[in-house]
């Protein structure tokens, strides 16, 4: 089975030929495959494992409320996610979510190998879309606007800094 390396620095890297001496040292790799530096490169270690480098993914913020009274059928629903909805979520190029919650902001971090594209693949995944509107009731825009399952993925929260060590 594959790991996914979540790396959108390894687009620059990459350019340069430096990915693969970069993971090399790390991972004992000892062959990579790899076409245009915006699609996946294959990367094999020595015993075996085989890991899967997305050049060029975005992360993206999402913010939503979760409607007063509502938290904890939030956080239930979310321990219970379906799992054609994650199978349809892969499918789309989405490669990591992650949701916070901080009162009743929920606070989702997507990443995907393009956005844009994920999204339009999501608003039609059958699953995905049934699961939006089971959340509607509970869910309302971050201005407390009414949640629209048909605009479930709206345009990312603007990023203002980012520090790597």
């Amino acid at each position: 089975m594959s790991n996914f390396v979540l790396a959108k620095e390894f687009r620059h890297l990459c350019l340069f030929g430096l990915a693969i001496e970069r993971l090399a040292g790390k991972t004992g790799l000892v062959s990579a495959s790899a076409g245009p530096c915006t699609s996946p490169v294959l990367l094999t270690a020595k015993k075996g494992k085989v890991y899967t480098v997305f050049i060029g993914m975005e992360r993206v913020v999402l913010l939503l409320n979760v409607k007063p009274g509502f938290r904890e059928e939030y956080v239930k629903r979310h321990k219970e996610v379906w799992p054609a909805v994650l199978d349809e979520m892969k499918a789309a190029g989405v490669r990591s979510m992650n949701i916070f919650l901080a009162g009743n902001l929920s606070v989702v971090i997507l990443e995907a190998e393009d956005y844009e594209t994920s999204i339009g693949r999501l608003q039609k995944a059958p699953f995905c879309v049934r699961w939006e509107e089971f959340m509607a009731p509970i869910m309302e825009g971050p201005g407390g606007e009414v949640y629209s399952p048909s605009k479930a993925w709206p345009e990312g929260a603007q990023e203002v800094f980012c520090w790597k060590a």
